[in-house]
């Protein structure tokens, strides 16, 4: 959409007589005329509504998503959402993670007391009842459709999704026309909104972040750089946000602020961008594969890529256990797989504390990292995008603790975090740059921050590979200053102009 050509905005109805409540416009045409019409075959730029009521198999709907696809054209709901939709079994397990929502949402409504069903109308993730507002946004993250009936049941006092059904726009009561219309609206306006704005630009650029998020992977001065560099180089740039997850069609790239994880939304969010054909930092393999220290530590142990010594535990084997105490001695240092800004990581100074740090970390993952300790008064961390080095930083321990973040500790505090230091690549030791850029290499080529201990002797280790690293103003950006911000956007505009010769 960035590359200077407008995209057309379509409503595709089977039944034309389905839009008298609203206002004209030549926008909204019929399935037929979508299907044989040359005027829609030759269109090369177009995003489209597909509100035909029947989406099953081999239906007018279904065909005119599937073509749509075929055109190159972005079309909602996509040909996978419209199968999804047509077998609960399919749709309800994916939606399991919302069961406490659904019955803590529902159970707070007075009015649902006596009820053992309700229903609610979903028009592109929005509900007119606020109570469940955001249980339809999170559906839509999942199946992107215009129009949805979410059919809920209460069983044994407890409230749960029973169904989600296709609706059609002539089945709504008169008081939902004017929700409907105003949904539309401003879908139509600020969703896939005409990129007239944009014509100047090479390429349209999305930052998701988070509201008010505590540990952001960028602080607002480094978000306003990066807005910066974008408006330097010709790139339209927007920051979204999780409820924007239908949006993702309407940029070319996707460029992921906000902490990453499998369990949050962020994953989801990536691989649907990535299903849309969007250049997206970091990539769902990147976030996959860094947020798992065990993946990391196999995939750098097969390539002899030098890591902390260590091996993995495993629930009730005690000689595994003995195995290391006797391997490493105390203290030892023990990580859950999945884990960020130092979360899930603990030092045990002896048997005891190790008993109980293993016997709480079982309860969440199946194996343990158990690793030597290595003292250090700092990690390098250098940042490497498409296998080059770009900054270069020391992160000393917080005050009194043995690791950067100390968590007994209010964010907002001193003793949280330790200090920083900055330096140019050309004074980091070359062993340093060398292992973070093997390292990487086996990940990808994303933007990743690799943590490295240096011991006394001069030999270097690889902590952890991060994905989605911290680029904040006056630290990692304290020697390239604006430069940093550039080379990042500069990826992006390379990695899109080369998706766009393939």
């Amino acid at each position: 959409m960035g590359d200077s050509k407008s995209s057309q905005l379509l409503i595709i109805l089977d039944d034309l007589d389905k839009w008298n409540p609203y206002f004209p416009t030549d926008q909204v045409i019929s399935a037929k005329d979508y299907l044989f019409s040359h005027q829609y075959l030759d269109l090369k730029h177009a995003n489209i509504i597909n509100l035909c009521f029947d989406s099953g198999y081999m239906s007018l709907g279904h065909y005119c998503s599937m073509i749509a696809e075929a055109r190159g054209h972005k079309i909602m709901p996509s040909i996978k959402t419209m199968n999804d939709l047509q077998k609960s079994s399919f749709y309800l397990g994916d939606l399991d993670f919302l069961k406490e929502k659904v019955n803590k949402s529902l159970s707070q409504i007075s009015e649902l007391d006596q009820k053992e069903s309700f229903t609610a109308l979903s028009v592109f993730g929005k509900s007119e009842d606020k109570g469940i507002d955001s249980i339809s946004k999170s559906i839509f993250r999942f199946f992107p459709a215009p129009l949805l009936e979410i059919r809920f049941k209460k069983h044994e006092h407890i409230w749960s999704i029973s169904a989600l059904k296709v609706v059609s726009l002539d089945s709504l009561p008169k008081e939902q026309e004017d929700f409907f219309a105003n949904t539309i609206d401003h879908f139509s306006n600020h969703l896939w909104r005409t990129p007239a704005n944009r014509k100047k630009y090479v390429c349209d650029l999305a930052i998701l972040v988070t509201k008010d998020e505590p540990l952001p992977p960028s602080d607002e001065k480094a978000l306003q750089k990066f807005e910066k560099a974008c408006k330097k180089l010709d790139v339209f740039s927007e920051r979204i946000y999780e409820d924007d997850f239908a949006r993702i069609s309407e940029f070319d790239a996707l460029f992921v602020r906000t902490t990453t994880s499998i369990e949050n939304f962020t994953y989801n969010f990536v691989k649907n961008a990535e299903m849309d054909g969007l250049v997206v930092i970091d990539d769902s393999d990147s976030i996959l594969r860094c947020t798992n220290k065990i993946y990391v530590s196999n995939k750098l142990e097969k390539k002899g890529i030098s890591t902390i010594p260590g091996k993995f535990i495993v629930k009730d084997l005690e000689e595994e256990k003995e195995l290391a105490i006797k391997k490493y001695g105390f203290p030892l240092i023990c990580k859950i797989p999945d884990g960020s800004f130092s979360i899930g990581v603990k030092k045990a100074d002896n048997r005891e504390e190790l008993d109980k740090i293993l016997s709480e970390m079982f309860q969440k993952s199946s194996l343990v990292l158990v690793q030597k300790f290595l003292r250090s008064a700092f990690d390098w961390r250098i940042g490497v995008l498409d296998n080059q080095p770009i900054f270069a930083c020391k992160y000393y321990m917080s005050q009194g603790h043995w690791q950067i973040y100390n968590h007994s500790k209010g964010i907002n505090t001193k003793m949280f975090s330790g200090k920083s230091e900055t330096l140019p690549l050309y004074e980091v030791p070359k062993s340093v740059i060398k292992l973070a850029i093997s390292s990487t290499s086996t990940i990808g080529n994303g933007l990743y921050g690799v943590d490295i201990k240096e011991d006394e002797e001069g030999n270097v280790y690889v902590v952890e590979i991060n994905d989605n690293p911290n680029i904040d103003s006056d630290i990692e950006d304290k020697i390239e200053k604006d430069v940093l911000y550039e080379t990042i956007v500069r990826s992006f505009l390379n990695r899109v102009r080369e998706s766009r010769t393939v």
